[in-house]
């Protein structure tokens, strides 16, 4: 029986990551629309796609219960994450839109209470083997659609030709990919999985440049040589020293030369300076920030369709803007200076904590934990993945915001191995 558990537990996880990656259900529920057609996409109906959420949100639960003595002692090693999200839902007090903060709130616990799961469930190798299971399915599925259903797996219209798989946009596919690829990294240096992580690892990056997501592209190459430097901090000081040094002078030269040279290289590039409109997004958000600062509008009200807030930056912008295109400033609107803080004081526990592990472990699955936190920050600067609901890169943070501080040991000594099998409830 415990066997038969075990083998649910592997397969309701992998089904949960690829929904909370955003695959497959939203592209067909919309029918293959495409960004311009936002009436198709507006008037599809998604409550099967809310059904498969709650389902999730329940089987967790029930998963959590069972192993509740574990859970709490998780919960008391973290008290900042599970702030913020009590935070969140306290903002339906003073929320622009009560109703709405009220629904999104609790989409948000629940999809922190699958986080918290897949901490408790799995040692961090684990994890990242059930991410690497989940995203090849991901990747051979996005292949197959492009190429088979190219209605579904390729974009028409403005984004004519650019891939996105089975996601809604070639830039989710883009974002994902970039994460996909970076998961994929890491297993390159496992000696067991090391071929399979080297496929996974191409082919990602096969699809990351079909999707023509430039942002995406970019965070990739960032994730690259962020992997190379982390490594490096595993090396003898005497070694380690120069080297970081070097690479602080190369870094900050390449970093005063685009700051010079940016919109020159944009134009050649052929992209806009503005990127796309975003910097003009983020002057209004600013300036409506500013009329709120401390608690914000509530968690996810503002860019409600009939939020006149919302209403105004979308008539200036001239096309339905979803979000700020900015995760820092898109919390800022929903929960204020406050809600930021606590936030921010978390990544920075978890970033800290994680530096520790990679500095005292030898395993190259320790790298992993840094490795996300920076894709994270990336990926923040140009789209939105911070807190939000039903979304897998927050999934992944709480994952790794609960394991490297329910896991001291490991600071201390050589890579914690904590493999869960069928006896994992006893």
């Amino acid at each position: 029986m415990k066997d038969y558990f075990y083998i649910f537990e592997k397969l309701f996880t992998v089904f949960s990551i690829i929904i909370y990656s955003g695959g497959f259900l939203s592209l067909i529920f919309s029918g293959g629309a495409n960004e311009e057609d936002l009436s198709l996409i507006q008037a599809a109906d998604y409550s099967a796609l809310l059904l498969v959420y709650k389902m999730i949100y329940v089987v967790t639960l029930i998963l959590l219960i069972l192993r509740w003595k574990r859970v709490i002692l998780v919960l008391k090693k973290d008290k900042l994450i599970s702030l913020v999200i009590v935070f969140a839902a306290a903002s339906v007090l003073w929320s622009f839109d009560p109703e709405t903060t009220l629904i999104r709130s609790i989409a948000l616990v629940g999809t922190s209470l699958f986080g918290l799961y897949f901490a408790t469930r799995y040692s961090l190798e684990d994890q990242l083997q059930n991410l690497s299971i989940a995203f090849g399915i991901v990747v051979f599925f996005s292949f197959i659609s492009a190429i088979l259903l190219p209605k579904y797996g390729v974009m028409s219209g403005i984004h004519a030709g650019a891939w996105r798989g089975i996601y809604i946009h070639k830039n989710v596919l883009g974002k994902m990919m970039a994460l996909s690829a970076s998961i994929f990294l890491v297993g390159t240096t496992d000696n067991q999985y090391k071929m399979l992580s080297r496929l996974g690892l191409s082919l990602s990056i096969v699809l990351l440049i079909l999707s023509k997501s430039s942002s995406a592209i970019g965070t990739f190459v960032a994730l690259f040589a962020i992997f190379l430097i982390l490594k490096i901090f595993r090396w003898h000081y005497k070694l380690m020293v120069p080297a970081l040094l070097a690479i602080l002078l190369i870094g900050m030269s390449g970093l005063f030369f685009l700051t010079e040279h940016m919109d020159m290289l944009l134009i050649s590039a052929g992209k806009d300076p503005t990127l796309t409109g975003r910097t003009d997004l983020w002057i209004w958000a600013l300036d409506d920030i500013g009329k709120r600062p401390w608690f914000g509008y509530g968690y996810g009200a503002f860019w409600q369709d009939f939020s006149s807030k919302a209403a105004l930056i979308r008539y200036a912008a001239g096309w339905h803007v979803p979000h700020a295109h900015n995760g820092l400033l898109d919390l800022l609107l929903d929960l204020g200076i406050l809600g930021v803080f606590v936030l921010i004081l978390g990544i920075f526990r978890t970033s800290i904590q994680s530096f520790f592990l990679l500095k005292n472990t030898t395993s190259t699955a320790y790298v992993w934990p840094l490795l996300f936190v920076s894709n994270m920050v990336l990926a923040n600067m140009t789209e939105t993945t911070l807190m939000v609901r039903n979304d897998l890169f927050w999934v992944i943070f709480i994952t790794i915001s609960f394991s490297v501080l329910s896991h001291p040991k490991a600071i201390r000594r050589a890579p914690v191995v904590n493999r869960c099998s069928s006896n994992c409830y006893t």
